[in-house]
């Protein structure tokens, strides 16, 4: 699994941690209802589980890495905060992809690690 996350919205520690966590079961619920996704995420929980936090420039720049994710079939899924606490609701902080290392590479290469 790999995270985005959008760093213009300047979220503390805490916050980026929450929405990544919120981004992690999101995108599961989303794959276990996938027989096909169902195999991946036994490989994937066989060899360790593998999670990476990437950096995001912005709401458009994370929307951008969806389409990609989209047009080559690598599952993701958009988080929005409800806005409770430090940000504006309906903020999009997280982009959570899954799939194989070469595919989402395809997507995700070009971002350093948070």
């Amino acid at each position: 699994m790999v995270f985005v996350v959008n760093s213009s919205l300047e979220m503390t520690v805490g916050k980026i941690a929450a929405q990544v966590a919120h981004g992690a079961l999101a995108l599961y619920r989303e794959l276990i209802r996938d027989q096909d996704q169902c195999i991946n995420l036994t490989i994937w929980q066989d060899v360790g589980e593998k999670k990476i936090v990437l950096k995001g420039k912005d709401e458009n720049h994370l929307l951008e890495l969806e389409k990609v994710a989209l047009s080559r079939k690598v599952p993701c899924v958009s988080i929005r905060d409800a806005g409770r606490t430090q940000i504006a609701p309906d903020s999009l902080t997280v982009l959570a992809l899954f799939g194989s290392e070469p595919d989402v590479d395809q997507v995700t290469s070009s971002l350093r690690l948070l």
